[in-house]
């Protein structure tokens, strides 16, 4: 198989797993970053009753992340995805994760299972769904549907569950550990250089759906180091999209292209893209190239600043606020406001409409 469809699956694979779930991540990272705000302007306290319940709406979806990605993994490997959720929650069962939290090896009939804390986690759910359905798949060959349906569940349970706690959990948590430390070392290397790279380049990578690499790395810092510093780098081309989207409305005189930009303006600004992209920027080529350059300056300010996020939420207009608590707010706005105006001037100077021809072919071939 080629490099580039070696690639394309990967990303297929990512969306197909992590797509069904992005708007809880959102909506409970929204709310504890809420929750962070109200905490900081002395409205609540740690322990208060609203602060309990407010915190378990926030971290909940975090905390079960290994039973909700084993959940959507199984259905996009073909497993059964309601097995695959009871092995995603006995990752989490209270018992074992104390026992893991102790930080000893522990063993069952003699095989070591390294301390591994399995909540937050996502590799080891992801392998885990992986050999659910490949047992699942084998022992429907082996058996009869009638034996299988005595015997296939449980042996498929208890199978995958030891093999996951002994092998393929210890390592998914090397290798996701390894990950958050490669891009920490990038950063501290030059926070410049890695925002202004992801930056630049994030807006072509959601195009070809690439970008879901990035979220998994996200969620991954989050659970191992307590916070992210890739989400508040990509907030700046969001706004580029949003800014070029309005300097080709302004140049455009067509009716009907201005309202598109319009709609896909405030989509961007919502932190939705994809309309943008799809529909404005790429099919007209320099509006793309405009965003990406305004993206990298705006993308830099921001590495610039360190603003880290302790909780995952993607960047729009609305939870603007949220990214306050993450420290190097007036950096991270700034560099969102040049993404927007750098997006827009460029656009607005340097772009002149087409022909309508021309831009339904471009479109065919993004």
């Amino acid at each position: 198989m080629r490099k580039g469809k070696i690639l394309e699956k990967i990303g297929e694979t990512m969306a197909a797993i992590f797509a069904p779930l992005i708007p809880l991540l959102t909506a409970c990272g929204l709310l504890k970053g809420i929750l962070m705000i109200l905490q900081l302007a002395g409205c609540v306290q740690e322990g208060d009753d609203v602060y309990t319940v407010m915190y378990a709406m926030g971290d909940s979806v975090f905390h079960f992340l290994p039973a909700l990605v084993c959940f959507t993994a199984g259905k996009h490997f073909g497993a059964d995805k309601y097995l695959c959720l009871m092995i995603g929650m006995i990752l989490i069962y209270p018992n074992l994760t104390e026992a893991m939290g102790l930080g000893e090896t522990l063993s069952f009939v003699g095989l070591p299972m390294r301390a591994v804390k399995y909540p937050s986690t996502i590799l080891p759910a992801v392998a885990a769904a992986g050999l659910a359905a490949g047992l699942g798949k084998g022992f429907r060959k082996w058996f009869s549907q009638t034996l299988y349906d005595i015997i296939g569940p449980i042996l498929i349970i208890f199978l995958t569950t030891v093999a996951t706690l002994c092998v393929l959990g210890p390592v998914s948590d090397l290798v996701q550990t390894a990950l958050a430390k490669a891009y920490e070392w990038l950063y501290t290397k030059s926070s410049l250089l890695a925002g202004f790279l992801l930056g630049m380049f994030i807006q072509p990578m959601v195009s070809v759906g690439l970008s879901w690499g990035l979220l998994v790395v996200a969620l991954n810092n989050i659970s191992v180091v307590g916070y992210d510093t890739i989400l508040a780098i990509l907030g700046p081309p969001v706004f580029a999209q949003a800014g070029a989207c309005l300097g080709v409305m302004l140049r455009s005189r067509d009716g009907s292209t201005r309202a598109a930009c319009m709609t896909a303006m405030i989509s961007s600004l919502l932190g939705v893209t994809e309309p943008a992209i799809y529909n404005i920027t790429i099919p007209r080529k320099k509006p793309m190239i405009y965003a990406c350059i305004a993206s990298g300056v705006g993308s830099a300010m921001v590495g610039i600043g360190g603003t880290k996020m302790y909780t995952f939420l993607l960047a729009s207009i609305v939870n603007m606020p949220v990214y306050a608590a993450g420290g190097g707010f007036a950096l991270y706005a700034g560099g969102c406001a040049v993404g927007f105006a750098g997006a827009l001037i460029l656009t607005y100077l340097l772009w002149r409409e087409p022909e309508k021809t021309e831009i339904a072919e471009n479109a065919q071939i993004g």
